[in-house]
């Protein structure tokens, strides 16, 4: 009988555990963006324009690069707006504003800034920027 108990108990836990990951999957998360995103240290100037990622172009050391984002809300409830960065480009890289909420139909620019210390070494810096559209429950 023993024996029972435990499979049983553990049998919950597992679907319980699951449960809860199907609803934060499903119904938490509504969207999540992930954009490569790079710079290119450099002793020059140099714009790259391709839409396939973040780029800042070349950037020479005490320079800045700009780039703005505007985050829509389309669902019919507010959401909670979460950005983070990752990859070795992070020391550079300034974001406006990390999270936010949004109403619906709601709308906010963001801006990336990279900041280009005078003692940083020639090189590309790179990584990507998340961005999670979270359901805010009242």
């Amino acid at each position: 009988m023993t024996r029972k108990l435990v499979l049983l108990t553990i049998s919950l836990l597992l679907l319980s555990i699951g449960g809860t990951a199907l609803f934060f999957s499903t119904f938490m998360i509504k969207e999540k963006r992930i954009i490569p995103v790079d710079v290119i240290v450099a002793d020059r100037v140099g714009f790259n324009l391709d839409p396939d990622a973040m780029h800042f172009g070349m950037v020479p050391p005490t320079g800045t690069a700009r780039r703005k984002v505007l985050i829509n809300n389309t669902f019919k409830h507010p959401v909670e707006v979460v950005i983070t960065a990752y990859g070795n480009i992070t020391s550079f890289l300034y974001i406006s504003d990390h999270m936010f909420y949004l109403s619906p139909s709601g709308s906010k620019e963001v801006t990336f800034t990279v900041f280009i210390p005078d003692d940083a070494k020639y090189g590309k810096y790179a990584g990507y920027i998340k961005i999670l559209l979270k359901r805010r429950f009242k």
